[in-house]
């Protein structure tokens, strides 16, 4: 989202505040600015949830491999899950 210039700091608040009412049980941030600008937003959010994971990458080869990990672990159980990429 560094495209959106004088843009980028609302925006990324935006995004943290729609991640929130989403009420999801796991987020997982990509970049630098979500882990500067969303990743403490959330985290303060959801201070009281220990249940709910935020966790922050600096790049989408690392957050890819742990999210594939995430769906094989949940391949072998009777659960959905839905990701979300952007």
């Amino acid at each position: 989202m560094r495209e959106l210039g004088d843009e980028t700091e609302e925006m990324h608040m935006k995004v943290a505040d729609r991640i929130k009412e989403a009420h999801p049980h796991a987020i997982y941030l990509v970049g630098p600015l979500m882990r500067e600008l969303v990743y403490p937003r959330l985290m303060g959010a959801f201070s009281g949830h220990p249940e709910i994971i935020v966790e922050s990458f600096l790049n989408s080869i690392n957050a890819g491999k742990k999210i594939a990990q995430l769906l094989r672990m949940r391949n072998n159980e009777d659960s959905s899950a839905v990701v979300y990429v952007k």
